[in-house]
C-alpha cells in the first residue's frame, strides 16, 4: 500500500480493509463513528406442535416473536401490541398462519407451513427467505446509514455537489437504489419490510434531503 508521503507497507487484505475505512471515516466523513442498535431478522426454521392452519398464535409465540425483535429482558411480562399492528404485508396467497412480525429493529419470520414440514434437498424456501430479507435489510442499514451522514451534513450547511466525486457517486447511487426499495420497484427486492424499516428509522426524511439537493422530486408516502 502507498500512501500521499510515498511511504509503502505491506498489509495484510484485512488490515487494508481497516485501514481504508478508517482513512474514509476521518478523511471523507469526518465524524466520529458511534454504535447504534443492531438490527435483527429470526426465523423459525424447526418447530413441533403447531397447526399450520391455524391463523392464531397463543400467547406464549406472541412473547416469544417479540422476545426476538425487541430483545427486551422483560418480555414476558411486557404490554404486547395486537398482532394485526407488528404484522407486515406478505404474499396475498401465504397461508393465513404466516407472520412476518416487525418491530423497528427487529423483524421475525413464522411460516408455519414451512417450518413444520419435513425438508426437501431440492427446497429451501425459509433459508432463501431468511437471506434475502437479511441482505435486504443489510442494504437499508448501510446505504441508509451514508445518506443520513450526508444529509446532516447538507442541513449544517455544506452543499452536496462540493463533496469529492467518488463519494457525491455513491450517495446519489444509494439514494436511487433505496428509492427503488422503497416504491417496490419491480428492478429490485419487493418487500414491505425495506420499506417499513426506511419509515420507522426516519431515513426517508434524510433521502428527501439528499433528494432535494439533487433537484430531485421526494419520495411519496403513498404506496406504489
Amino acid at each position: 500500500m502507498r500512501g500521499n508521503c510515498e511511504l509503502s507497507e505491506t498489509l495484510s487484505a484485512n488490515q487494508f480493509v481497516d485501514k481504508c475505512f478508517t482513512d474514509f471515516r476521518a478523511g471523507i466523513l469526518e465524524h466520529k463513528t458511534q454504535s447504534i442498535e443492531p438490527f435483527t431478522v429470526f426465523t423459525v426454521i424447526k418447530a413441533e406442535g403447531i397447526d399450520p392452519m391455524t391463523r392464531l398464535i397463543t400467547d406464549e409465540v406472541h412473547r416469544a416473536l417479540e422476545a426476538v425483535t425487541e430483545w427486551h429482558r422483560d418480555y414476558k411480562f411486557a404490554h404486547l401490541l395486537d398482532i394485526d399492528e407488528t404484522k407486515l404485508e406478505i404474499r396475498r396467497t401465504s397461508p393465513d398462519s404466516h407472520i412476518l412480525y416487525e418491530r423497528p429493529r427487529g423483524r421475525a419470520i413464522w411460516f408455519p407451513a414451512l417450518f413444520t414440514q419435513q425438508p426437501k434437498s431440492d427446497l429451501h424456501s425459509l433459508s432463501c427467505y431468511h437471506n434475502n430479507l437479511v441482505f435486504a435489510s443489510l442494504q437499508v442499514e448501510s446505504l441508509g446509514s451514508l445518506v443520513s451522514v450526508v444529509a446532516e451534513d447538507i442541513r449544517g450547511g455544506k452543499i452536496l455537489q462540493g463533496l469529492p466525486q467518488p463519494l457525491h457517486d455513491c450517495v446519489k447511487n444509494a439514494v436511487v437504489h433505496l428509492s427503488l426499495l422503497y416504491g417496490g420497484s419491480y428492478h429490485t427486492y419487493r418487500s414491505s419490510s425495506p420499506r417499513t424499516q426506511l419509515e420507522q428509522n426516519l431515513i426517508i426524511e434524510d433521502i428527501n434531503e439528499v433528494r432535494k439537493a439533487l433537484d430531485w422530486t421526494p419520495l411519496s408516502s403513498a404506496k406504489c
